[in-house]
């Protein structure tokens, strides 16, 4: 948040968002938000995104005439994700990286389908901006990381991107008012 960059230096290191993910066997096309208009979507309860889904729903959904999005949130994501497997829902939206792990774990039973994430959030490690040192020593590592290959490795295998420096600059600045 930008109220915190102002009291602590940040080194970004990943960009994180949600994805759509369908039961293997669903023959829905559900690859963006809008997507989800007349459809019942689980969360993890309290997420983030239920309220663009909702503003969604309300704005673009309901002026297209497409029918709401109906949001079923439950306590954990393991939960949501059943709710997709048991054809409770047509969809499931949460943290891409989350739903890359509950692929693995169900067996491929649930596929995602979303090619980007959606309402991204850039994910940086804070630091003391006293602390120079450390700050440069995190900052090599990371580098390094970068030149030897790995970054990307870690980057894909956990369904997250690496943020640019627009995208970095955009999350910490304050918005105008």
């Amino acid at each position: 948040k930008p109220e915190r960059a102002q009291k602590i230096t940040f080194i970004p290191y990943m960009k994180t968002g949600v994805s759509i993910a369908v039961s293997v066997t669903s023959k829905n096309n559900l690859l963006t938000p809008e997507s989800l208009c007349g459809k019942k979507v689980s969360s993890i309860k309290g997420a983030a995104w239920i309220a663009n889904l909702k503003k969604m729903s309300e704005g673009y959904c309901a002026s297209k005439g497409l029918g709401t999005i109906d949001v079923r949130e439950f306590p954990t994501s393991p939960e949501a994700s059943q709710a997709v497997m048991s054809g409770g829902v047509d969809a499931q939206m949460e943290d891409s990286a989350v739903l890359k792990d509950a692929v693995a774990k169900t067996g491929g039973r649930l596929v995602v389908r979303s090619k980007q994430n959606f309402y991204p959030v850039i994910v940086g490690l804070g630091l003391n901006q006293q602390n120079k040192a450390l700050q440069e020593t995190l900052q090599n590592g990371l580098n390094k990381l970068k030149s030897m290959g790995v970054y990307q490795k870690l980057l894909a295998k956990y369904n997250v991107s690496a943020p640019s420096t627009e995208e970095f600059k955009a999350a910490i600045t304050p918005a105008a008012q």
